[in-house]
């Protein structure tokens, strides 16, 4: 994922659908766990931003 992506991702903060569970930051590397109230149920994401990087890993669980 491109820095564009993960920025994007940062947008689902504004939803009601959307509870942070964890927002962090170490060395540079931001991170955020997050809750999503869907129709399918409920989703648990972890995006994180490598510092200096040219992309982003989502895991879903």
């Amino acid at each position: 994922m491109t820095k564009e992506g993960y920025d994007q991702y940062q947008t689902l903060r504004d939803l009601k659908e959307v509870k942070i569970l964890d927002d962090g930051e170490k060395d540079g590397n931001t991170d955020f766990f997050y809750e999503y109230e869907g129709e399918a149920g409920t989703e648990t994401n972890f995006v994180l931003w490598i510092k200096d990087s040219r992309a982003c890993s989502s895991y879903e669980r």
